[in-house]
Order: structure tokens, then C-alpha cells, then sequence
């Protein structure tokens, strides 16, 4: 049996847009659209946009506005007034988008992006001992400059809504409906314009293997026009659909567990935030480990028999592992597929720099020992594979 797992490489192999740089962009035009006053065409000379489907989304956003001139600009385009409201006041939002304009997130992926979350909360986590008294103002100059202007972007709002006591229960709240918030305004880019983009490319690496299903960590719809064997698929991260109640989102974005030992279990104020809770709440993580039990089991290795195998590995499953960075975030399900009895795992990377940085984040998942078993015996159950170019349809 063949298992496809597919990360965000693969939107970016297939020219999709899908960076969290590439989704801020996207949010600062379409408020800026919102307030400009000048006339489109000085507007658009102004768009630093690529894709002509993003760049004709916003100044479609620029022709729908209401009242351009007045306090209260609204839009008649639902999908987009829905952005300006999510992001009204969002102080997840205004914190990434100033990290972003002043490049000091970490890093160039979403793993990057969700580890500014990690360490904005994790500090908040070790401060507060009761989250019911009310908050006081940072002190001490151990606070760095990020948590600081996280922490000032927070302040500022609960004093504009005029709120009189504020809890750090209340922060919980309010960040954690800030960061839901942004997930919607994801959940509109990628469904709603980056959806609508065509596809022009294919990779052959995918495109020649008989692949029976595929665990999916994008949010974004596999085009099953260009790989018909790609139907049977599981989004492990949930799936962007605008025309959903907002409440019915179902995408995973946030953390892996920081605490260690027993105060994992004690220590819970934040664990909205962390992905393993995302996925019980949001009914998204179980579906993949019943395929695994499938790949064990006699009535697979029977199927394979009368089958007959077609490949030269010994084995007689098969994962292929396409654009994913491999890193910790998502280490616990890792672990659970290459560990997978009778099965090798083929890696694809897109040049050496991306191999070393999945070797590196793999030694953590696995432990430096494990990884050098799977990868260097007789018969290797891990396998690095350079991807071959994408080919044009």
C-alpha cells in the first residue's frame, strides 16, 4: 500500500502562493485597498503581486468598497468584509504583520511562524499562577523587545473596548479568538483566491506512483484534475472553505507541547494553542492511524500477494513524503509512519540545503540513533530522493 504525505512544498512546487509572507502581503493590500484615496490605477501601481489571480482579487476588493471616504468603510463582497472584520482590532494580526514588514520572524516557513506563537505564549504560560487575578503591566528588563510589543499591542486594545478589569483569563480568550480570527482570514486567501488559481505544472515524482491515499498537512484542495489517484485524502490540518459558518473551521494552526513530565498535565492555560488539542476539538487527527493499522494487517499483506508487488524494496508499504519540512511540530505522527512495520519511507527534497535541514529536523523527531539505523543497514527504511522538475501540462 502507498501513502502520499504532502506539505506546504507542494502548494510551492505547484506556484501556489501559500507562504505565511505570501498570506500578510495579501492582508496588507486588501486594507489598504480599503482606506486608499486616490484612484485605482495609482493603487495598483503600488502591488508587489505576482500571481495576476491575487493581484486581480485585491483591486476587485479596491471596485467593492462602500463609503471609501467616510469613518466606517465597509465592502459589499461578504469574503471581504469578513477580512476587514477579522481583522479589526486582531492582535495576533498587527503583531505578525510589524515582524513581517521589519523581517525579524525567524524563518522563511509556517514552522517559523507558528514558533513566534510558541514563544509568545509559552512566556505568558511560565508568568501567570492564577489566571483569574487581574493582569498588571510587564516589568523587568528580562523581557525581551517581541513579547513586549505583543504585550503593548494587547494593552492598547482592552483600553480602546474600555474595559475596566481584565483577567488573564481574559487574555487567553482574547488572543487565542485574535489567532481563530486569522485562521478565517487564511481560510478566505487560500480558498477563496488562491483556490481559483490554475494549476500549469505537475511533478512526475507523484505523478507515475500508484498512490492508494494521502495525508494532506495543507489546508488548500489537492488538484485531483491533474492526479486522479490523489481522491482518497485526509487533511490532517483541516481544509479551507469559505462558504462555512466561521465556526465550523475546522484548521489546525498552533503549537506543539513545550511543558516536559508531569507539568504537561498540570500546566493547561494555554492549551487551546497547542495542535494536539486543535485536532480533538476540531475532529481532524484520527482518520490516518486507521490507515495504518490497515498497512499491518494480514488482509493488507494478502492483497499485496495476489497484487503482486511492484517495486525492489522488500517491503510492502510504501510512504513518499513530498515538501514537508519534517520539523517537530508535527514529530508525534512522524514517528508513528516511519516507525511502521514492513514499510520504507522515500523523502523528497528539492535541493541539498532543504535535505539538510530534514535531516536536522528528523534527528529530533526520531533521535539521532534511530535515524542513523532507518537510513544507513542492508535494507534502509528511509531514503532520501532528490525530486525531479516539475514539467509543464
Amino acid at each position: 500500500m502507498n501513502m502520499l504525505i504532502i506539505g506546504n512544498g507542494f502548494d510551492l512546487a505547484h506556484e501556489r502562493p501559500t507562504t505565511y509572507a505570501d498570506f500578510l502581503q495579501f492582508l496588507y493590500y486588501i486594507l489598504s485597498a480599503k482606506e486608499y484615496l486616490g484612484d485605482k490605477a495609482e493603487f495598483e501601481s503600488h502591488l508587489v503581486i505576482k500571481s495576476p489571480t491575487v493581484r486581480q482579487y485585491i483591486l476587485s476588493s479596491f471596485d467593492t468598497r462602500k463609503n471609501p471616504k467616510s469613518e466606517y468603510v465597509g465592502n459589499t463582497n461578504n469574503a471581504i468584509q469578513e477580512l476587514y472584520n477579522c481583522l479589526d482590532k486582531n492582535v495576533w494580526y498587527e503583531y505578525f504583520s510589524a515582524i513581517w514588514r521589519e523581517d525579524s520572524i525567524n524563518g522563511k516557513n509556517w514552522i517559523d511562524f507558528e514558533q513566534e506563537i510558541l514563544e509568545v505564549i509559552n512566556f505568558f504560560d511560565h508568568k501567570i499562577t492564577n489566571k483569574y487575578e487581574a493582569i498588571s503591566k510587564l516589568q523587568g528588563d528580562s523581557v525581551n523587545e517581541k513579547i513586549k510589543h505583543f504585550w503593548s499591542l494587547f494593552y492598547v486594545k482592552i483600553q480602546q473596548e474600555n474595559v475596566q478589569r481584565c483577567t488573564w483569563s481574559d487574555f487567553i480568550d482574547k488572543t487565542y479568538q485574535d489567532l481563530q480570527d486569522l485562521v478565517r482570514c487564511l481560510e478566505i486567501y487560500l480558498d477563496d483566491c488562491v483556490g481559483k488559481m490554475p494549476i500549469q505544472q505537475f511533478s512526475p515524482d507523484i505523478q507515475k506512483t500508484k498512490i492508494d491515499y494521502v495525508l494532506n498537512f495543507n489546508y488548500t484542495a489537492i488538484p485531483t484534475e491533474v492526479y486522479p489517484s490523489l481522491i482518497n485524502t485526509h487533511p490532517i490540518h483541516g481544509c479551507a472553505r469559505t462558504n462555512r459558518p466561521a465556526v465550523k473551521n475546522n484548521m489546525i494552526l498552533g503549537v506543539n507541547e513545550y511543558w516536559e513530565g508531569d507539568d504537561k498535565n498540570t500546566h493547561t492555560n494555554f492549551n487551546l494553542y497547542k495542535k494536539f488539542v486543535q485536532r480533538i476539538i476540531k475532529e481532524t487527527g484520527i482518520d490516518y492511524k486507521r490507515i495504518l493499522r490497515y498497512m499491518q494487517s494480514e488482509d493488507n499483506k494478502r492483497k499485496t500477494v495476489l497484487e503482486g508487488k511492484n517495486s525492489d524494496s522488500p517491503y510492502i508499504n510504501h510512504f513518499y513524503i513530498f515538501g514537508h519540512s519534517l520539523d517537530v511540530t508535527d514529530g508525534d505522527i512522524f514517528r508513528e509512519i516511519i516507525k511502521t512495520d514492513d514499510a520504507d519511507t522515500t523523502i523528497f527534497y528539492k535541493d541539498k540545503q532543504q535535505q539538510a535541514n530534514q535531516i536536522a529536523n528528523l534527528s529530533k523527531v526520531l533521535g539521532q540513533a534511530k535515524l542513523l539505523e532507518y537510513t544507513f543497514s542492508i535494507s534502509p527504511t528511509v531514503i532520501f530522493k532528490q525530486q525531479a522538475d516539475m514539467e509543464k501540462l
